[in-house]
């Protein structure tokens, strides 16, 4: 579900914008290159989970499988196997 990576993306970016007041006592400007090298590591592996968790997302699958079946149904079609029923002469 689409939910999960939401609330782990909003909890991260709060932790992220805390991060500053945390570090800034013991690393005082130093603070700024950490905070945003430790931004960049973290929202790339956010990025990256949300990736691995959707493949499909990001991968042309739909048009794939698009011309995939045309492919069969022709062949269907040329070989008069019948295996396909027309959708619009049945009603649906």
């Amino acid at each position: 579900p689409m939910s999960y990576p939401r609330h782990t993306s909003r909890s991260l970016m709060l932790w992220l914008l805390t991060l500053p007041f945390a570090l800034w006592p013991a690393m005082e400007l130093a603070t700024i290159p950490a905070v945003f090298l430790i931004t960049y590591l973290m929202l790339g592996i956010d990025e990256i989970g949300i990736q691995i968790e959707e493949p499909f997302a990001i991968l042309p699958v739909k048009p794939l499988a698009e011309v995939c079946e045309r492919d069969v149904r022709e062949l269907d079609k040329q070989l008069n196997l019948g295996a396909f029923v027309d959708q619009r002469a049945v009603g649906v």
